[in-house]
C-alpha cells in the first residue's frame, strides 16, 4: 500500500515527457519553502526541463556536488537564495578555472563542506529539497542575481575579507560581493 502511494504521489507531481526519456517537467510544488520561484524561472515553466537523478541524461558528478552545496548553503533562503549560491559556483568556476566540484569542495570556500559527515546527515535529513536545489542550479547559469558575484557570507557576521570586495547584493540572509 505504501508503495502505491509512493509511485502516485511521484506521478502526481512530474509528468513524465515522453519525447525526452528520462527528463521530467516538474510541477512546482514547494514545500518548507519561503518563496517559489519568480515567474518565467526554469522551474516555473512546462516547457524547461530538468533532469531526473535516475535518468542516464542527469548531470555530471561535479553538477550533483553544486546541487549538494546549494542545499547545504541555502536551503533556508528560499528559491532566490539558491539560485544566487548557484550562481556563486558557477562565478568562482570561471574565476579559477576549475571545475564546479573542484571549487566547491576547496578548503575555506564553502564552509558547509568542512565537516564532510555533518553535511551528509544534512543532506540525508533535507532530501527534500534536491529537486528545487537542481531547478535553482540549472536557472543560475542564465540568471544574474548576485551581478556577477564570486563570494558571500552570512548577513550576521562580517568576514574580514569583506571590506576589500564590493557588495553586490543582499539576497535573503546572505550578503554578496565581487572582488575589487
Amino acid at each position: 500500500m505504501i508503495k502505491i502511494i509512493l509511485v502516485l504521489s511521484f506521478c502526481l507531481a512530474f509528468i513524465v515527457s515522453p519525447a525526452n526519456a528520462g527528463v521530467i517537467d516538474p510541477i512546482p510544488l514547494f514545500k518548507n519553502i519561503q518563496e517559489s520561484p519568480r515567474e518565467g524561472s526554469l522551474f516555473s515553466q512546462k516547457t524547461g526541463h530538468i533532469f531526473c537523478p535516475l535518468s542516464k541524461k542527469f548531470h555530471k558528478h561535479d553538477d550533483e556536488v553544486a546541487v549538494k552545496t546549494i542545499i547545504l548553503e541555502a536551503a533556508g533562503e528560499g528559491y532566490r537564495g539558491m539560485v544566487a549560491v548557484g550562481e556563486v559556483i558557477r562565478n568562482r568556476s570561471d574565476l579559477f578555472h576549475k571545475d564546479f566540484n573542484t571549487v566547491c569542495l576547496m578548503p575555506k570556500q564553502f564552509s558547509c563542506w568542512n565537516d564532510r559527515a555533518r553535511a551528509k546527515r544534512f543532506i540525508e535529513k533535507h532530501r527534500d529539497y534536491y529537486f528545487i536545489a537542481l531547478a535553482a542550479w540549472v536557472e543560475s547559469e542564465k540568471s544574474a542575481l548576485t551581478g556577477g558575484a564570486t563570494d558571500y557570507h552570512a548577513d550576521r557576521i562580517h568576514p574580514t575579507w569583506a571590506d576589500s570586495y564590493r557588495v553586490a547584493a543582499h539576497i535573503g540572509k546572505h550578503i554578496f560581493y565581487v572582488r575589487k
